[in-house]
């Protein structure tokens, strides 16, 4: 894949990912959510000894955050946000000398816009691009979705700031193009893969 055509998929994916978020209308229980995180991460923190191997109990937090799914009554980006929210507790834990830097809410939303696109392209379509594009080699695909995620991540950082500093997600939108923009004729020109 060319550069230019690696910086077109990620403006598209980020540019669905703020239109799903609009879409959604509001990400209910996100700062529940985030502060159920940061009094985890201050538990732990107080008790270091317990972080590490099978004494972290992460049954009550996760319980918590079912709760939290059930009085949204199964809202999708609800349910993307307990995903978020568990996948950061449990790298920490697998990771038990992490050092924390940022805010919950912070690496929350940012991991919420990953989930958008694993949920809507990597997800759904994953099958299909490894059959098609990969001629079934999942090792390939895998590869390159990690490739593809990395030339993401920096506008993914940016949209997740939005909903940080705001709530009302009617107001996202994606951060300016990556890619450099094509006219038509350069378009019309240019071979078919």
């Amino acid at each position: 894949m060319n550069p230019n055509s690696d910086m077109e998929f990620a403006d598209a994916c980020v540019s669905a990912s703020a239109r799903t978020l609009r879409e959604s209308g509001e990400c209910r229980g996100l700062t529940e959510i985030a502060t159920i995180i940061e009094k985890f991460e201050l538990e732990t923190k107080s008790f270091p000894l317990f972080m590490s191997g099978d004494g972290v109990n992460l049954t009550g937090v996760f319980e918590q955050f079912r709760k939290i799914e059930r009085e949204q009554s199964g809202h999708l980006l609800t349910k993307l946000t307990v995903k978020a929210a568990k996948s950061i507790l449990v790298e920490e834990i697998q990771e038990s000398g992490l050092v924390i830097n940022s805010n919950p809410l912070t690496r929350l939303t940012e991991k919420i816009c990953v989930e958008i696109i694993d949920h809507n392209l990597f997800g759904r379509r994953r099958n299909y691009i490894v059959k098609k594009r990969f001629n079934g080699d999942f090792d390939k695909e895998n590869t390159w979705e990690q490739q593809e995620k990395s030339i993401i991540m920096p506008s993914l950082k940016k949209l997740a700031s939005q909903l940080v500093k705001n709530t009302d997600l009617q107001f996202v939108r994606a951060p300016k193009h990556l890619g450099k923009k094509k006219l038509t004729n350069e378009l019309l020109n240019e071979p078919f893969e």
